[in-house]
């Protein structure tokens, strides 16, 4: 039972995220680009942990937690999310304007943080799978061959990535 759920597991995460990455995404290069990226996590993680689980629960949490803080900053700043918001953010001054003006908002994200490591936790001590290193890593280039030949890289790099700015 326990191998069953360690293989029912990851496809029901990864099902779910693609499922939600489906209505978050509405133009197909970015929903694309944006499949790629986290089945290349998952893969990525697998390689290293040899634990499809745990390596599903990472990515299916990071793609929920960047998904709701882009929901908020969008709702509360009018802005989108960007790759470099991460760095920007982690600055000590801005921290401090965040944590003086947007407590509550700083608290959830630490909050979901937490929660999604406790569980990748209990993922990595429930995975009963131990999967080769090998076919992660196979895995890993067949999906990032895939997305260098559709041509998508050049498209996501040529168009604008303002995520949920409607445009």
């Amino acid at each position: 039972m326990r191998r069953i759920a360690s293989i029912a597991g990851p496809l029901a995460l990864l099902a779910a995220t693609f499922v939600l990455l489906f209505f978050t995404e509405p133009i197909p290069v970015r929903l694309c680009f944006a499949v790629a990226v986290t089945a290349g996590v998952v893969f990525f993680l697998t390689a290293l942990s040899r634990r499809l689980l745990f390596a599903s629960a990472i990515a299916a949490s990071l793609v929920a937690i960047v998904l709701l803080v882009s929901l908020k900053k969008q709702a509360t700043m009018n802005m989108g999310l960007h790759s470099y918001d991460l760095f920007f953010y982690l600055n000590a001054d801005t921290f401090a304007f965040l944590w003086g003006d947007y407590r509550g908002i700083v608290v959830s994200v630490l909050a979901a943080c937490a929660a999604a490591l406790v569980l990748a936790a209990a993922a990595w001590r429930y995975d009963a799978t131990r999967l080769s290193r090998l076919a992660s890593a196979i895995a890993l280039i067949l999906v990032k061959s895939v997305f260098l030949s559709r041509g998508l890289l050049k498209s996501v790099i040529l168009c604008r990535w303002p995520l949920f700015s409607g445009a």
